[in-house]
């Protein structure tokens, strides 16, 4: 009995070294383009969770996949000029400048315009793509003594109103601050960008237009004077913006001084990704991988583009 027992037991272990087994499927080599798509898919997805859903290979081409069903091309492989990027930007263009951080010490070199590339199909699914839309997705937010429209939409307008009292709890101690932001020229108008035939990003409720002055805008300013109004604004206006996920106008070549816009994703990438891709490290390199969140959202994006091509 025990001699059967022995063979029965051998004969297992034989079986069971014979048996090949599946190795885990080896995650492909990242490029440049790879890390590129990922990262601005996890920027995406953080900026917006209640509208962005993820990414997906359609026809081995990746398509940014919105929670209300739309699919948006990520990379539309054109080769643009800058006006025709400001015209048709895709998602790829629009995240392709990274926004500087630091403070600027003039004019930006020549179509250096991080945040000024936009895909109208990503925000016309967030915020609405009529008038009639936009309008109804914006809120009264007290700017100083002005009450101006917002949109709702991503909480923008809690961040507004937080940036706005920053500022004007500055300009309590600094009065010559008051000269900058007030009154405004302007939040929510549905209109196009002057000169052109592309919808403004007050069309959505996501601008804040300061105190005019002359020297602001690219199109009419003096250059000299203009860099000069830049190196002299106020860098504790920019930093309140900022610290709220909005862009400044006046980190443009095509410079906009007196031009705030909501625009999480620019911040996110600029805070998270600014550095160099380097392919030897985890492509997700530079956000906190530990964390839950976004561990499982570098898991998800990482299973669906698993057959992306090189």
């Amino acid at each position: 009995m025990k001699k059967r027992m022995l063979i029965s037991v051998t004969l297992v272990i034989i079986l069971s070294s014979c048996i090949v087994k599946p190795t885990p499927e080896k995650q492909k080599p990242e490029t440049e383009y790879s890390v590129s798509l990922k990262r601005d898919v996890l920027i995406m997805m953080l900026a917006y969770p209640e509208f962005v859903k993820g990414v997906e290979l359609i026809e081995s081409e990746p398509y940014l996949i919105m929670k209300s069903g739309l699919k948006i091309l990520y990379d539309d492989a054109l080769v643009k000029t800058p006006d025709q990027k400001l015209e048709n930007a895709d998602i790829q263009d629009m995240l392709s400048q990274i926004y500087p951080m630091s403070d600027v010490t003039g004019i930006m070199e020549k179509d250096v315009d991080p945040g000024r590339y936009r895909s109208y199909a990503f925000f016309s699914d967030v915020y609405g793509d009529t008038k009639e839309l936009t309008y109804a997705n914006t809120v009264k937010v007290t700017y100083g003594t002005q009450s101006l429209r917002f949109t709702k939409i991503n909480q923008a307008d809690l961040t507004f109103k937080a940036a706005a009292d920053r500022v004007f709890g500055l300009a309590k101690s600094d009065v010559s601050l008051l000269d900058y932001i007030s009154p405004s020229s302007g939040t929510y108008n549905y209109r196009v960008i002057s000169g052109t035939q592309i919808l403004s990003m007050h069309s959505y409720g996501i601008a804040l237009d300061m105190h005019y002055n002359a020297q602001d805008y690219w199109q009419w300013a003096d250059p000299i004077k203009a860099k000069e109004r830049i190196i002299n604004y106020p860098k504790s206006i920019v930093h309140a913006y900022e610290e709220n996920m909005f862009i400044w106008g006046g980190k443009w070549n095509h410079f906009d001084t007196v031009h705030y816009e909501y625009r999480p994703e620019i911040i996110l990438k600029a805070l998270y990704f600014s550095s160099q891709i380097n392919i030897t490290k985890p492509w997700s390199t530079g956000v906190d991988a530990s964390n839950p969140t976004i561990k499982a959202l570098i898991e998800q994006i990482d299973l669906s583009l698993k057959n992306l091509k090189p």
